[in-house]
């Protein structure tokens, strides 16, 4: 029963932060808020906050050997998977809102047709 409670208000709280941040993808890098809300969506999806870095606004996840990276300043999201077929990549993605933050803290490897992929010699594929 308090397992059914928790989850209910955590999906509450969840929709508040998405209402209230509908289609922002550019943050004051200085509001603490935003990061509050990142690691709240985070910790809900499983993922353990390693790291913040106020100096860049990079907040870091782990989960299951895949890494998160959220600059949260302008909404940057890097994924970092050992994908079945390809091994070890890295997925970017920009201005990125919160409902497809939480679209990726579902699922790492969402298709959201706005990320791209970088090759060791620099040049970047379009996702």
């Amino acid at each position: 029963m308090m397992n059914k409670i928790i989850q209910t208000v955590n999906g509450a709280l969840v929709a508040v932060i998405k209402f209230l941040r509908k289609g922002e993808t550019d943050y004051n890098s200085n509001d603490p808020a935003i990061v509050q809300d990142i690691k709240f969506l985070a910790k809900i999806y499983g993922w353990q906050f390693k790291w913040y870095k106020p100096e860049n606004t990079e907040i870091y996840f782990r989960k299951k050997g895949c890494g998160l990276a959220i600059w949260h300043s302008k909404m940057t999201v890097r994924t970092s998977i050992n994908h079945p077929k390809h091994g070890k990549t890295q997925l970017y993605r920009k201005r990125v809102d919160m409902e497809m933050l939480e679209d990726i803290l579902n699922n790492p490897r969402v298709h959201t047709n706005k990320g791209y992929t970088k090759k060791t010699h620099g040049n970047r594929i379009k996702n």
